[in-house]
């Protein structure tokens, strides 16, 4: 560690309840590679690690401080044979293969390339992170991450990454991070046109500020872009735009499966103006509920525009809300040119718009955009 301040670009750290290294959580604010904060109160914990405070003070673990045997290994993807991400001699822990935390920060050239199975498990996926700029493309076979691990396309203050998933090619994860810190943030792009899948299974209510499998920017000045074109997408709690940065999705085809919410504009709570804007153009998005500018405290700041057209349909099997919670929250619905929004399916459900606090919502049916609501569905 450089100085009491910054933090070495690739030092992904591990949270325990007691250290003699200790430090305020504002002092690294956006230079915590792999985490973003809300607030005053670390909003997730990258990697699954615990976190516990003590005399208003976060602990914080270095892995180079730990005993050995407790730090993770880390793999730096460095190209240095061909674009195989199956070679050994690629990597930073050649002649062996990766065991624990791979980045890539490589996004010309030599680039990583799946086109097979992985021939091994990292813990957690990371492209571009630590203020780099990173490219993974796919093709073929399924690229996981270790059990209850994450990946995270465009981690820390400054890192760019892009993900391109093709082919027949498949990826799982627990959860799946675009654009992913606080502050000057990362920018991410994960654009996907597989025959294949992209699934994601993080789910834990009891903490709310981070419950989702798929967040398009999770911290405040995080870019985020997803664009589906083909395959199929199986989420839990999808974000499109959270906590003052600006998610964008866009959907030309396949189809997304969300068991939970699909939210577009996700909280703010001081962060700055949480922007969300979901397209639909084509392919279906299958909720449990949808959420166009959910707000959860009366100073959040959301907008939120979700725009169903083409042969696109949006399918929310309980509710629908257009503007959700929060003084200053703007949720706005437009259903246009063939598009379908549907609510309920065999069970009376509602549809509200402009609920709590004084939250505006809109919605829009225009050129022959079809709004169903079925099996007496209230508006």
């Amino acid at each position: 560690m450089s100085s009491e301040n910054e933090l070495p670009a690739a030092a992904w750290l591990r949270l325990e309840g007691s250290s003699d290294l200790g430090c305020t959580l504002e002092k690294f604010r956006g230079r915590v590679p792999g985490f973003f904060f809300k607030g005053t109160a670390m909003s997730h914990v990258f990697f699954g690690d615990s976190l516990t405070r003590a005399g208003g003070r976060w602990v914080i673990i270095f892995a180079a401080s730990l005993p050995a045997g407790l730090a993770w290994a880390q793999a730096i993807w460095t190209g240095a044979t061909n674009q195989d991400w199956n070679t050994a001699s690629n990597w930073s822990t050649s002649p062996a293969n990766p065991s624990g935390n791979v980045t890539v920060n490589t996004a010309t050239g030599n680039y990583p390339v799946v086109s097979a199975n992985p021939t091994f498990t990292p813990v957690d996926i990371i492209v571009g992170g630590g203020g780099g700029t990173g490219q993974l493309d796919q093709t073929a076979g399924t690229l996981a991450t270790g059990a209850g691990n994450w990946m995270s396309i465009g981690s820390a203050a400054g890192s760019e990454g892009a993900y391109n998933l093709g082919g027949s090619g498949s990826v799982s994860a627990d959860r799946l991070l675009i654009g992913d810190t606080v502050g000057s943030g990362g920018a991410g792009v994960l654009t996907m046109n597989t025959s294949g899948t992209l699934t994601t299974t993080f789910f834990n209510s009891s903490q709310w500020w981070q419950d989702a499998g798929l967040v398009l920017g999770p911290g405040a000045g995080s870019p985020a872009t997803l664009n589906l074109q083909g395959g199929t997408i199986n989420s839990t709690n999808v974000w499109v735009g959270a906590w003052g940065s600006t998610g964008t999705w866009n959907q030309t085809g396949g189809t997304a499966n969300v068991t939970g919410v699909f939210s577009v504009g996700n909280y703010e709570d001081v962060q700055g103006l949480t922007t969300g804007v979901a397209t639909v153009q084509n392919g279906a998005v299958n909720a449990t509920n949808v959420y166009v500018g959910r707000g959860r405290f009366t100073v959040d700041e959301i907008s939120a525009v979700l725009t169903v057209s083409g042969g696109g349909a949006v399918n929310s099997e309980n509710d629908l809300f257009v503007g959700y919670a929060g003084a200053n929250n703007t949720g706005t619905l437009n259903i246009n040119n063939g598009g379908t929004v549907s609510v309920g399916s065999t069970t009376e459900r509602w549809m509200a718009i402009g609920r709590f606090d004084t939250a505006n919502g809109q919605a829009t049916i225009t050129s022959g955009g079809t709004l169903n609501l079925n099996a007496g569905t209230d508006l």
